[in-house]
């Protein structure tokens, strides 16, 4: 748990720019996963071949939220599938908010927690 902290906080204070900004339309991603922004959504597709697992958060918050990354059915994307995560569902000001932060994972071996945590930084 300790080493998930200090990558969020590692992460946060290095802008999150792992993988760059990206604007409306763009692609974000690697040859796993990618995330599409469109006007209501963000749309990611796991090529991956493992289920992934995803918390977005705005950038706003994210120095002060607590959260942790869990392993269920609800923050789920199946491997080698595409899914539509509306903007309202994520339960942010999106008249505030200017920059997301995808944060996904496979489960471990046991399928119960997180295996490591990775990060982009989405621009609206």
């Amino acid at each position: 748990m300790r080493y998930l902290l200090v990558l969020l906080a590692f992460t946060l204070v290095s802008g999150c720019e792992l993988f760059g900004p990206s604007t409306s339309g763009d692609v974000q991603g690697t040859s796993e996963v990618r995330v599409q922004v469109e006007s209501d959504a963000l749309v990611v597709t796991n090529r991956s071949g493992e289920d992934l697992y995803y918390f977005v958060m705005g950038q706003s918050v994210a120095p002060v939220i607590q959260w942790a990354p869990i392993v269920t059915e609800d923050n789920r994307i199946g491997h080698r599938r595409t899914q539509r995560i509306p903007f309202e569902a994520s339960n942010m000001d999106l008249d505030r908010e200017r920059v997301l932060i995808f944060n996904w994972w496979h489960a471990d071996a046991q399928g119960a927690e997180a295996d490591s945590v990775r990060v982009f930084t989405i621009d609206l």
